[in-house]
């Protein structure tokens, strides 16, 4: 007797028809509540809105009662969490700005499309292309002399160099654009110089340079830790109890749109506390 072809779960795909209707509707009535304007953006299920996921919340039952879950619960994150249609439309509207960007390209003088063009790069960590299209900047600055400067397209290249391990090359650029403004970035580039030092082995420079990250952004979790494993490495206990605790105290005061990167250095200070301790 043969076998069908079609993984029939009749219990299963009952469940995940619910699942999608008890997350989908408290989803959106939670997203408008939030202060958060991306969230509060998403409108209360209505109309032929309400009917639509109504078909797809059995489209999801259909699937899992044929297929199994997988297809079910694909489409259930896709409605039920804002977050997942954010992440997939914000890939889509990324592609479409990259392509708008090399179209652009043409006109010899646009540094600020090259500089967009980098930072899209950087951020999607293909180095190489992100300090070609940053370098033309610079290229351009050098070229045509009533183009301004603009010290960000340094702190980009640098953090492209550093990321790509031309720590030298960095450094250098990254003082480039902090003899422009002292203020650079908020303490990033004075990060980002810190790390090159680190990573050449130059620990009393990168030690300088931490401090100075602290001085220029009390914001940043990262460099008190980096100052608590200098100071573990020297010996000194008070100083390294210190900036853990200074670490932590960053983590827990930071403010939303650095709080996310704050909590890794956070997870990490704590770590630290653990396997070292407080004395």
């Amino acid at each position: 007797m043969g076998t069908s072809r079609f993984r029939v779960r009749p219990p299963l795909s009952l469940v995940v028809f619910l699942l999608f209707l008890a997350l989908l509707f408290p989803s959106q009535v939670m997203a408008q509540e939030e202060q958060d304007t991306s969230a509060a953006s998403v409108p209360h299920p209505s109309g032929p809105w309400a009917i639509f996921q109504l078909c797809c919340s059995g489209l999801c039952g259909l699937l899992s009662f044929f297929f199994g879950s997988f297809w079910g619960l694909l489409i259930i994150a896709y409605f039920a969490f804002p977050w997942v249609r954010d992440k997939l439309w914000g890939w889509r509207r990324s592609r479409s700005f990259l392509s708008s960007q090399h179209s652009a390209l043409v006109n010899p003088v646009d540094a600020d499309a090259r500089f967009q063009l980098g930072n899209i790069y950087l951020n999607g960590l293909n180095y190489s292309k992100a300090i070609l299209y940053l370098r033309q900047c610079l290229d351009i600055f050098a070229q045509y002399p009533n183009v301004p400067k603009d010290p960000h397209v340094y702190a980009a290249l640098g953090h492209a160099l550093r990321r790509a391990k031309r720590y030298d090359e960095a450094l250098k650029i990254y003082e480039e654009g902090l003899s422009m403004d002292p203020k650079l970035d908020y303490g990033d580039v004075h990060l980002g110089i810190a790390n090159c030092f680190r990573l050449k082995g130059e620990q009393t420079r990168a030690k300088e340079w931490f401090e100075k990250t602290l001085k220029s952004n009390e914001s940043l979790a990262e460099p008190a830790y980096r100052l608590a494993v200098v100071a573990d490495k020297e010996g000194d206990k008070e100083a390294r109890k210190k900036y853990l605790s200074e670490c932590l105290d960053i983590v827990h005061t930071s403010p939303k749109y650095i709080r996310k990167k704050n909590q890794a250095w956070g997870w990490r200070a704590r770590f630290f506390t653990l396997t070292k301790g407080w004395k």
